[in-house]
């Protein structure tokens, strides 16, 4: 299946307030918590898959230089609209996170939040996006990647959605009305895909992001070049970007 074209279909008809309406406002509280505790301020980050400014806009405004990209125009124009009524200043831009028009090493850190991970449809792409991460990031940076917990993929979800592959990676079901396609991950797959990524130290873990609310999270550090040694991530502090 081809990841941009149903991505960007889903979020089309989806819009920033479909999207709103699948959130709360303490969720979305929970998350800058989380997010606010992982990351430094002076340095810039990036947030993929911004959507409608969501997650960037708080971040801007507890002090961060935060940039947002995203596969859908209506988001962007909504973010950009957003960002002016809340009188922050951030650049938002249209793109794709397995090609971002960003130079090599400009952030410290890059976030892909809110399972957006999951709409990459197959490894190729998202071994793609994590290049591409990793490229935009100085040596030293961070990425943080989140995922659903795996048990939101079985029952009761299975009940209104089902697998469209052999091997039960993709996973089509309707939210808010809204045709949608997931990549279904569990701690092998990810384990697996991540055994493919070249310059970086990772580590996944279970994160209680928001009372009982349970999430795969990725953390990559990416390591200087030429370093073959393993960087603890424990109390890991990434480097400013230019």
């Amino acid at each position: 299946m081809n990841s941009v074209k149903t991505s960007n279909t889903f979020y089309q008809k989806l819009g920033a307030r479909g999207i709103a309406d699948l959130s709360s406002q303490a969720r979305d509280d929970a998350y800058i918590k989380f997010l606010i505790k992982k990351l430094l301020k002076p340095g810039k980050i990036l947030d993929c898959a911004c959507g409608y400014g969501r997650l960037t806009i708080p971040l801007a405004q507890q002090g961060f230089e935060i940039y947002g990209i995203d596969l859908s125009p209506n988001l962007i124009k909504a973010a950009k609209d957003l960002a002016k009524k809340e009188h922050v200043a951030i650049d938002f831009k249209t793109g794709n996170m397995c090609k971002l028009p960003y130079k090599d090493n400009t952030f410290g850190a890059v976030i892909c939040m809110w399972s957006s991970f999951n709409h990459l449809l197959t490894e190729k792409d998202q071994l793609k996006a994590i290049s591409e991460m990793l490229r935009a990031t100085v040596d030293g940076g961070l990425i943080l990647i989140d995922l659903p917990n795996p048990k939101s993929f079985t029952h009761p979800k299975t009940e209104t959605g089902l697998f469209i592959d052999k091997d039960k990676r993709l996973f089509s079901d309707t939210i808010a009305g809204v045709e949608n396609v997931e990549y279904f991950h569990d701690k092998k797959s990810i384990s697996r895909l991540l055994e493919k990524v070249e310059g970086c130290t990772n580590q996944l873990n279970m994160r209680n992001i928001g009372k009982g609310r349970t999430r795969f999270v990725v953390e990559i550090v990416k390591n200087p070049t030429g370093c073959g040694t393993i960087r603890e991530l424990t109390n890991f502090r990434y480097p400013m970007g230019p």
